[in-house]
């Protein structure tokens, strides 16, 4: 009898599949260089766009939480009066006191390296110019070290601090702290600590505090500060107290400039894995489908369309490309928080939230997923829509003539 059209597209459809089959076991190697491009590619992106959102977010989050101050006015003496004073006046959102002085201790190299000494007022009640401990409870009449300079120092030795009469006092660290508003000693080549008054006196230091701190309750450009800060001593001058010195502070990091300089070369960099994995899996694609040029000329001969010629070598990319996002996503967000504990260290910030947001995440799929199947589709669908005549013609891949 006459043979039906629903069989013929059966028997089309299964001559398809034996063709991806068969293009599935001749051209193995390729698709899994392909699949092991894009996997690498979309790690890549993924891993350098969690890695600058979750530090573009922590950097500005462990900052605020040092609470810096704005304004440092300088005294023979700041007493507790004048902290009540100075906390009372309008715009002023909190105050503190302390003293800082500079020495050296004996690193690990047995050199000796400039040691920044901070006297705290009370470690327990700090309001500005926060330093915290990551576990534990705060130690009494020790010396606490900023745990970027750890690494300068010998461990589990007591530390050699010279006193400003250049005598050399022996004390054991009481553990490490972590100042976010600071550079880690390891950049600045400078041992960071934080006494209390008693422990000052020590080490031969001056325990009264000279520093009043203050936070502005609002503040915008740094001229404001100057302007808060020079009538803010205007008014203690009028009261018989003014200080006599007045400095306005930068409401950044000091390392602000090298952390945003490092979230961009991330972006720079998350840019190029997705455009080299990407263009590398294509020319792939186009390198393959010249081979199978002719091939294209003979299913159109035998009346294939160029759309089910595209479909028939998508379906033998397209699942390669899915497994490929799927690993290479995985290993981007294990990459990601590695890139993101290596700069813990480096920039001398804490991470509380690791998450990144779902947006970023859709973001990620759709930039992994739709452009390098763009890319290998593109030679796909050229080889598609070739005239037989044309792709018979064509010669695909040769030999060189000598």
């Amino acid at each position: 009898g006459p043979i039906r059209p629903h069989a013929t597209a059966s028997v089309g459809m299964i001559m398809q599949w034996r063709k991806v089959v068969g293009d599935l076991r001749q051209y193995r190697l390729q698709i899994f260089l392909i699949t092991l491009v894009l996997a690498l590619g979309t790690a890549g992106v993924v891993a350098a766009l969690n890695a600058r959102a979750i530090l573009k977010r922590e950097i500005a989050t462990s900052h605020t939480s040092a609470r810096s101050p704005d304004i440092a006015l300088w005294f023979e003496r700041v007493t507790p009066e004048l902290l009540a004073s100075v906390a009372a006046m309008d715009g002023v959102a909190a105050v503190d006191a302390r003293r800082m002085t500079y020495t050296r201790v004996k690193a690990n190299d047995g050199t000796w390296l400039p040691l920044r000494l901070t006297i705290v007022r009370d470690f327990s009640s700090q309001r500005l110019g926060v330093v915290h401990l990551h576990n534990g409870t705060w130690p009494t009449d020790t010396i606490l070290i900023e745990q970027s300079g750890e690494s300068l120092l010998a461990a589990n030795t007591a530390l050699q601090i010279r006193t400003p009469t250049g005598d050399i006092v022996s004390l054991q660290a009481g553990g490490f702290v972590h100042d976010t508003d600071v550079a880690p000693s390891t950049q600045e080549r400078q041992i960071l600590a934080y006494v209390t008054p008693a422990t000052a006196a020590l080490l031969g230091q001056q325990k009264d505090l000279d520093q009043l701190l203050v936070k502005m309750a609002y503040r915008g450009e740094f001229a404001n500060a100057v302007d808060f800060g020079t009538n803010l001593n205007a008014t203690l001058k009028r009261q018989g107290q003014p200080a006599f010195r007045v400095d306005a502070l930068p409401a950044t990091h000091p390392h602000a400039t090298l952390m945003n300089a490092m979230l961009v070369v991330l972006g720079v960099l998350s840019a190029m894995a997705l455009i080299c994995s990407s263009a590398l899996a294509g020319y792939m694609v186009a390198a393959t489908m010249r081979r199978e040029v002719a091939q294209v000329g003979v299913m159109k001969t035998l009346g294939a369309r160029s759309h089910q010629i595209a479909w028939q070598y998508l379906a033998l990319v397209a699942p390669m490309a899915l497994l490929a996002n799927v690993i290479g996503f995985a290993a981007g967000v294990l990459l990601g928080r590695e890139i993101v504990a290596s700069y813990l260290i480096t920039l001398n910030i804490d991470v509380a939230l690791w998450h990144v947001p779902a947006s970023l995440l859709a973001l990620e799929i759709a930039l992994a997923s739709l452009v390098p199947l763009l890319a290998v589709a593109i030679p796909i669908v050229r080889a598609a829509r070739m005239t037989p005549r044309a792709a018979l013609q064509n010669a695909g891949i040769v030999v060189p003539s000598s």
